[in-house]
């Protein structure tokens, strides 16, 4: 009988699971050297992204603190305001000049700005209280009112220059990745609203 020799076989087996092994660990046109160099950049991209997402959420801290306090100096200009503009209100209700109606939705509009110490809150309220002289219904009175000091003027200048900064720093590319995860409000400026043309009744007799 003749005895067979498995050495060349099983050398030959380990040959080729070698070859396969080095195929795959190794497979054609990239390099260890290369595959490096993309892993260390795109590691530095990664760094550069949270360094400008971080500093844009710093700055945009910072600003949203100055609106605030530039809001402040706004609703006290405003308190004197609507004031005023209350007790023409209240006259014009009482002499059935105005609707009863219109006075409710003042009232509501007044009770709303001066209850809330949230600037966003107290935003909404003056431009509900804005909207409300600017409208038809307010126009004969709207002269009674006086007029808007330079401070008030200014303040509003300096609020809105503040979210103006806002705006500027959510729309940069580390504000829109922080927009993904926060969620924030649209920047909103104020105006001091203007009255709209009396009804035209009034002017006839004119």
């Amino acid at each position: 009988m003749f005895k067979v020799s498995s050495v060349p076989l099983k050398n030959s087996m380990t040959d080729e699971l070698q070859n396969v092994s080095t195929s795959i660990a190794s497979p054609p046109g990239i390099s260890g050297k290369r595959l490096t160099v993309w892993v260390l950049v795109g590691l530095a991209i990664i760094g550069v992204s949270l360094s400008t997402t971080l500093w844009t959420y710093n700055q945009l801290d910072v600003a949203r603190r100055e609106s605030t306090v530039a809001w402040r100096g706004v609703a006290e200009h405003l308190s004197g305001r609507y004031r005023a503009a209350e007790r023409t209100v209240a006259s014009g209700v009482g002499s059935r000049e105005l609707k009863m109606e219109f006075g409710e939705k003042f009232r509501l509009a007044i009770d709303a700005f001066r209850t809330t110490s949230l600037p966003e809150e107290q935003l909404t309220a003056a431009e509900r209280v804005e909207n409300l002289l600017a409208s038809s219904d307010y126009a004969p009175w709207i002269a009674s009112l006086p007029a808007s000091p330079d401070e008030m003027q200014a303040a509003i200048a300096d609020y809105n220059l503040a979210r103006q900064r806002e705006s500027i720093l959510l729309e940069s590319w580390g504000g829109r990745v922080l927009d993904i995860f926060l969620k924030f409000d649209p920047p909103r400026p104020f105006a001091l609203e203007t009255a709209i043309e009396a009804p035209s009744d009034r002017s006839a007799g004119n």
